[in-house]
């Protein structure tokens, strides 16, 4: 999935304030996590090993919010 892929389905959704991503990490700004880590992609690109993690959270993220509705 591309990063604009990933922008425009975030942007599809009415997003929770707050969201657990796994046992060990609370999203507590949905909006701001998103618009972070889209942000570092842009800058970095999705072939930057060093920023993969980011990539990675907004899939999961993702999995989480299909689920969900």
């Amino acid at each position: 999935m591309s990063i604009e892929e990933l922008e425009a389905y975030f942007k599809t959704f009415e997003l929770p304030p707050k969201v657990k991503l796994h046992k060990a990490i609370v999203i507590e700004d949905v909006p701001l996590f998103i618009e972070g880590h889209l942000s570092v992609l842009k800058q970095y690109g999705l072939n930057n090993p060093t920023f993969k993690s980011f990539y990675d959270q907004l899939i999961r993220l993702k999995d989480i919010l299909s689920e969900a509705s």
